[in-house]
């Protein structure tokens, strides 16, 4: 079990983080920029000594305890953690091959040649550093990562730097040596997606504090706030007939009337486009003496639906999370008529 408690103030906030996270698995910190999640990796790592109070400790052995009776701070040489950011380096001066075996226990070298084959660095062995492109560096610096069997793998927008296919594949094959070797994993990201995708668990940070954590699935049917469900993509907070407020999502749409799966409300197409490999169309909400503020929704449509721009069409948003009005932070509101609104609970 990896436990982390962190008080450590920042340029326009203060970092108060409290973090359990099982040991073997993969766990993400997602949130928007300056949010405090590099600082998060920092202080595991022993590179942050600005703490008002910290308590890390893995698997029971405490590395760092600042504002106690006892001042605990093991130096990040001997913690057996590694921190990999954008554009981590290899050694210059040596080959791909010699960065990787260096320093690796020689009773590892014949897995260590297999992760070679799966991480495609065969053919780039002899070369040197400035002969690979920033894919294959990082690749390089992966392998040499896990070769080097770290208690811990911190990863601080590892893969931020890679164009697409190749940010999957290699998030793939990490993911593969991750389950392999049971490493513990700490990741920071911008895209939702790759946290989704690789964690077992995920936490949302935001000015310092951490909103809220689960897994994936649980975070995106149920998020506690308007606040987090806006950085999990949510886009619009909606106002029923009865005064409660709910979210909407542009993927927990469904076109046509379904008032058992959630509210369904109506509105004349506006365009049809393509957004990151899903059709979309954007939708206005009739009646616009009900909507001051902007009511165009986004939402995801099947390739092959037959709509068309000008058309009036119903749509249901599937099982919206609902909010109370003690986690709602002052937004613009729509408010859906009665005239529009069916299906509400």
């Amino acid at each position: 079990m990896i436990e982390l408690s962190c008080k450590l103030p920042r340029h326009t906030f203060t970092l108060d983080i409290r973090l359990q996270i099982e040991s073997g698995t993969v766990y993400s910190l997602f949130g928007p920029s300056a949010a405090g999640k590099s600082s998060t990796l920092h202080v595991m790592a022993g590179f942050e000594n600005r703490m008002q109070q910290a308590y890390f400790s893995v698997d029971g052995q405490v590395l760092l305890q600042v504002g106690g009776k006892k001042t605990i701070n093991v130096p990040s040489w001997q913690r057996n953690i590694i921190l990999i950011e954008q554009g981590s380096l290899l050694f210059p001066h040596l080959t791909v091959k010699q960065n990787i075996y260096y320093a690796v226990n020689r009773h590892h070298q014949d897995e260590l040649e297999k992760w070679i084959e799966e991480f495609g660095l065969a053919p780039y062995l002899d070369a040197k550093p400035k002969q690979l492109s920033g894919g294959l560096v990082q690749r390089a610096v992966l392998v040499r990562a896990f070769a080097k069997r770290p208690r811990m793998l911190l990863l601080d927008e590892a893969f931020s730097a890679l164009d697409g296919p190749l940010r999957r594949t290699l998030q793939g094959a990490v993911m593969d040596l991750q389950k392999e070797l049971g490493t513990t994993i700490i990741m920071v990201t911008h895209q939702l997606s790759e946290a989704q995708r690789m964690s077992d668990r995920l936490g949302i940070l935001h000015n310092g504090k951490l909103l809220q954590e689960g897994t994936p699935e649980e975070l995106m049917l149920h998020p506690h706030s308007w606040q987090t469900a806006k950085l999990l993509g949510y886009t619009h907070l909606l106002e029923d007939i009865r005064g409660q407020k709910f979210a909407l999502h542009p993927n927990r749409v469904l076109l046509g009337n379904h008032p058992h799966l959630g509210p369904v409300l109506q509105g004349r197409i506006q365009r049809r486009f393509w957004y990151e490999g899903e059709c979309r169309v954007t939708i206005k909400l009739m009646d616009r003496s009900v909507y001051p503020d902007d009511s165009n929704v986004e939402i995801s449509v099947p390739i092959d639906t037959d709509i068309q721009p000008g058309e009036i069409q119903p749509f249901t948003t599937v099982h919206p999370p609902y909010f109370s009005h003690e986690f709602l932070i002052s937004e613009n509101i729509l408010h859906i008529p009665e005239s529009l609104g069916q299906g509400f609970r």
